[in-house]
């Protein structure tokens, strides 16, 4: 199962620091060479890019062992799972954003780690913590929005 809380996953600005890279490094790279990262190790969700430490090690040749505590390097396929912006995701529901960051701070402990995840600035979810939010399916979600279209 897909975890958003896994260390091996990070948020693009967040990799470039453990990897001493320029805060751009990630975008400049994908410009200029956008099949350096192995399928599925990045993905741009919302404004955010996310990437794993095999995408990393394998762009830079550097595994970063020490700051990872030595632990091995997993394959991560980010392709897979659904993944939404707090934007998209408040969006498919009718709410504003910033009735989701007021919910959140009042209610830290109501997600769990694996299912949404503070990249930046910027909020990853799960469709399962979108469903707790508004109490429905990922499915019904998604039907409603169709109904309106």
């Amino acid at each position: 199962m897909f975890n958003l809380a896994d260390n091996q996953i990070m948020e693009g600005t967040q990799a470039c620091q453990i990897w001493g890279k320029a805060r751009n490094y990630i975008s400049q790279t994908l410009k200029k060479y956008p099949n350096r990262f192995p399928e599925g190790s990045i993905r741009k969700v919302g404004n955010c890019w996310i990437v794993t430490r095999f995408g990393m090690s394998k762009l830079t040749g550097d595994n970063q062992d020490e700051f990872f505590n030595h632990e091995p390097i997993r394959e991560i396929d980010l392709n897979e799972p659904t993944l939404l912006s707090d934007k998209d995701a408040m969006a498919m529901v009718d709410r504003v954003p910033s009735a989701f960051y007021k919910f959140y701070k009042d209610h830290p402990s109501f997600f769990t780690e694996q299912e949404m995840r503070k990249f930046g600035r910027n909020f990853i979810l799960m469709p399962s913590a979108l469903e707790k939010y508004v109490g429905k399916t990922y499915e019904e979600i998604l039907e409603d929005k169709q109904k309106e279209q």
